[in-house]
């Protein structure tokens, strides 16, 4: 791995561009993975799930590699994320 003075401006300007891309697809698997919850769970019900069965069900959904699973894997595991920073 290069030496961070070894990176040029356009290498830098090219990973903030996919960090981006990355970080914009990841918010939306999680807003849209919330949208289909609303319309079937009570609001923040996610909370007082246990983050071993956000885990399990994250696993579940990678198993079927859908966008759609793959879309509500990440969610669940940003579920997991937020409530060890909660905790």
């Amino acid at each position: 791995m290069p030496k961070k003075s070894e990176i040029s401006a356009t290498e830098v300007a090219e990973r903030l561009e996919e960090q981006k891309e990355l970080t914009k697809a990841a918010w939306q698997a999680v807003v849209d993975s919330l949208s289909d919850g609303a319309h079937k769970y009570p609001a923040n019900l996610w909370r007082n799930l246990p983050a071993g069965v956000h885990m399990e069900h994250a696993k579940a959904h990678l198993r079927h590699m859908s966008d759609e699973d793959i879309r509500h894997a990440i969610c669940r595991l940003a579920m997991v994320l937020v409530q060890r920073r909660s905790s």
